[in-house]
């Protein structure tokens, strides 16, 4: 056997076992899609809730301390009064409640626990406070401010108290309380899911309804739709195409478990998709076979790529010994057209390239060799010799024609002090205005800028929005207080700093750091991205803490596209 047949040989066996391995490995994935999909929907579900909680807790104690600052209303409850506590708390719960409909209770008590004023039951009054009201006791005994879910008699509510005080005298309490039924609504509508509450057995004396389904013999449900109460009223469950889950508990104000909300998900449509999935893997291994001989060429092709960019980066991140960059180089380049830029790949969660950073490089000739200059070695230089501005319009126009053609976006990233640069920015947005889509460019200002100079920067953000520019935060570490500018500027992507990607595998504050900026993004509706992004460990990570967009050498490094 020569040794061509001898490597068709090899060839076939070699596609025979893949095929093989392939199988088993989709077979197995198969069997653990399932619950692996549905763990994902549980975990976003787990997040939303707890910033939703978090949302209207913040919203309802702040209602309540708009209302407590009402004129003469302190006054009142010290006096006792019930009318002039209902002329002044009806208009406002009238609002309150037109504004946000699921607010159901809102009731006044004196420090001896009595019922002076229900605005949702102003005829029921002067009553004692039931024993069982912990949240209200532990109020009016340590004089402070709780929040938490309480079971009641016909359903969970969502509660916060506030001490009152007059004339630094503590005279009595304040109850809000929410109906969840617009959070479990909302985590509905997001996940397509089937929710419900459920609540231990020692609370079945307080409920007034008693069609009880019981959820094993601790808990019973207390809300939830047809296909929950199926689940758990009948013995035959279908774990194969419908899942339960009840990890996601529900604390009262001093943060002790009493129930859980109950999640289930129908995954009968995701079996059948991945049932044809795998139908498909026959038809796509043939494919494979064909086209073998073509993937064998694409994988050296890679090889040799991914050797060139480790020698492009052992070759160009250090100056050349006794290489100095002077006024004259600079102007040849720019004679010459030799300002060249780089652009480095931006991506989803799901690896695709979506935007590209442009990052200015001059190419300069050394002996017949071309020797690629990175800013560090020509900036000082070339904004001392005053060639800077030219170097930056040869960039952006390169940049901003080449991505003409393409989807993705540009994103550009000026000096700190280039935005207030009249010059510039005058060509910048004239070069903006001949762009035929604007919303694909992204201009990156630095934190500092949002702090510096503020009153120049917005105006100029706002001018380029007006064009449909977008804009980012760069280097973003969420280390300075006023995020009052960042909510002005309405940024459209926040870049975390570098420096928090390079430990954020084993530094604890990196990763706390990260969380607390992709969760401050979240709730503006604002994208993130992660940049020093060197390997598949921090990517999935990140993914995991749910930043958005990812730049780094482990995606590619900065490359000449226009010439290559």
């Amino acid at each position: 056997m020569n040794f061509y047949a001898k490597a068709n040989f090899i060839t076939l066996i070699f596609l025979l076992l893949s095929w093989v391995i392939i199988y088993v490995v989709f077979d197995y994935q198969f069997k653990n899609s399932r619950q692996q999909q549905f763990e994902q929907i549980v975990s976003g579900v787990h997040n939303l809730f707890e910033i939703k909680v978090q949302e209207k807790q913040k919203s309802l104690s702040f209602q309540l301390d708009q209302m407590l600052n009402i004129e003469n209303l302190a006054e009142a409850i010290f006096s006792k009064e019930y009318e002039k506590i209902k002329s002044i708390i009806d208009p406002y719960y009238r609002d309150l409640k037109i504004s946000n409909e699921d607010i159901n209770i809102l009731t006044f008590r004196t420090k001896e626990n009595v019922t002076l004023y229900r605005a949702h039951k102003p005829e029921f009054y002067g009553d004692k406070l039931n024993q069982k009201r912990k949240i209200i006791i532990d109020t009016n005994n340590l004089k402070r401010s709780f929040s938490g879910f309480e079971v009641g008699n016909l359903e969970i509510t969502y509660r916060v108290t506030k001490p009152i005080f007059y004339k630094g005298n503590y005279v009595g309490n304040v109850e809000i309380g929410l109906n969840p039924r617009n959070i479990l609504k909302d985590l509905n509508s997001v996940f397509e899911i089937d929710i419900g509450v459920a609540a231990s057995n020692s609370f079945l004396d307080v409920m007034l309804n008693k069609s009880i389904v019981y959820i094993g013999d601790k808990h019973f449900l207390v809300s939830g739709n047809e296909a929950l109460k199926n689940y758990f009223s009948k013995y035959d469950k279908n774990f194969d195409i419908y899942k339960v889950d009840t990890s996601i508990t529900l604390k009262n104000h001093l943060a002790e478990k009493f129930g859980f909300l109950v999640v289930g998900f129908d995954i009968s449509q995701s079996i059948e998709k991945s049932r044809e999935l795998m139908n498909r893997l026959f038809i796509l291994t043939i494919i494979v076979m064909s086209v073998f001989s073509i993937i064998l060429f694409l994988c050296f092709n890679k090889a040799l790529k991914y050797f060139k960019d480790k020698v492009y980066v052992e070759q160009f991140t250090e100056l050349s010994e006794g290489y100095e960059v002077n006024k004259r180089i600079i102007e040849n380049a720019i004679k010459k057209n030799r300002v060249v830029p780089y652009f480095q790949p931006i991506v989803d969660a799901d690896g695709k390239i979506i935007k590209y950073e442009a990052l200015m490089r001059i190419v300069d000739l050394q002996k017949n060799q071309q020797k690629v200059l990175f800013p560090y070695e020509f900036l000082n230089e070339s904004i001392k010799s005053e060639l800077y501005i030219s170097i930056l319009r040869d960039m952006i126009r390169k940049s901003l024609h080449f991505f003409s053609n393409r989807n993705e976006k540009i994103s550009i990233n000026f000096l700190p002090d280039d935005l207030f640069n009249l010059i510039i920015m005058n060509e910048f947005i004239e070069d903006i205005k001949k762009f035929d889509s604007p919303q694909r460019v992204v201009v990156e200002v630095t934190e500092r800028q949002s702090v510096e100079n503020f009153s120049k920067l917005l105006q100029l953000v706002k001018k380029l929005r007006k064009l449909g520019v977008l804009i980012s935060i760069d280097n973003f570490d969420n280390s300075y207080a006023n995020n009052v500018h960042i909510l002005e500027i309405k940024p459209d992507y926040i870049k975390i700093k570098g420096f928090l990607m390079q430990n954020i595998l084993t530094d604890d504050n990196s990763k706390n750091l990260v969380k607390n900026i992709v969760k401050f993004a979240k709730e503006l509706n604002i994208k993130t991205v992660a940049e020093f992004v060197e390997n598949k460990e921090t990517f999935e990570l990140l993914k995991k803490y749910g930043v958005d967009e990812f730049q780094g050498y482990y995606f590619g490094y900065p490359t000449d596209l226009i010439n290559s």
